[in-house]
Formats: structure tokens, C-alpha cells, sequence
């Protein structure tokens, strides 16, 4: 007797995580949190300070740099990042408004070439009769 799974596949064996669609670059991006903008300032002087352009060392760095900075020291980026994440939703909201805008202009310019060019045609059975 067996006990061997069918398959081929180990007991232990990880599965491979569903690929995640690729963002098509349409639309707004997400605004940074505090982290990506500490980490936006200061990118290039790490990167001299670590000797290396490996994205995964520079990040591990930021990580360190970040985890130990007193919360003081953080309002700063997290003010940062909420005076970013407003103007966004200002810009976000302004663009919706134009394009709500354009939408109502497009829908009344292309309204009126559209009755313009219905014709309304009259059946006219008094020609064709002889009686």
C-alpha cells in the first residue's frame, strides 16, 4: 500500500500566487503615504550611503531608517502625504467635474445634428391612385 499523492505535486509544495493584471497607466496613480515620501526624499542619499543601485537593498535600508525614526520626526512625511492625498482628490473631483461637462456639451451637440437629420417622410398615395 501507498501513500503517495497523485500528481506528482509534494505535500508541503507552494502553489504560484495568480498573476495580477498590469495596470493599463489609465487613470490616477495612488498618492504616496508617508513611507514612499520619506523614502522619495532621501532615495539618493541612501543609495551613496548603501554603495548599491539594487532597488531591494535601498528599500531594506529605508525600511531600517524609517522603523527607527521617532514618530516627531515622521509627522513631517505624514503631513506630507495628507496634503498630497487632498490636492488628489481635489484634482480627481475638478476632472470629473470637465468631463461631466464635456459629456453634457457632446451629448447637446451631437442632439441637434441628430434631428436635423431625421426627415420625416409623408406617404403620398394620391399620385399613384387613378381612381
Amino acid at each position: 500500500g501507498g501513500s503517495k499523492r497523485q500528481g506528482g505535486k509534494r505535500e508541503g509544495a507552494k502553489r504560484k500566487a495568480p498573476k495580477r493584471k498590469r495596470s493599463t497607466g489609465d487613470g490616477p496613480r495612488r498618492t504616496p503615504n508617508a513611507f514612499m515620501v520619506f523614502v522619495q526624499r532621501h532615495r539618493a542619499r541612501i543609495q551613496r550611503e548603501v554603495g548599491a543601485k539594487a532597488a531591494s537593498e535601498v528599500s531594506k535600508r529605508a525600511g531600517e531608517e524609517w522603523r527607527d525614526m521617532p514618530a516627531e520626526e515622521k509627522e513631517e512625511y505624514v503631513q506630507e502625504a495628507r496634503r498630497l492625498k487632498e490636492e488628489a482628490a481635489r484634482e480627481a473631483e475638478a476632472a470629473a467635474e470637465a468631463a461631466a461637462d464635456a459629456a453634457s456639451e457632446e451629448d447637446e451637440s451631437a442632439a441637434a445634428p441628430a434631428a436635423s437629420r431625421r426627415r420625416i417622410q409623408f406617404s403620398d398615395d394620391d399620385d399613384d391612385d387613378d381612381d
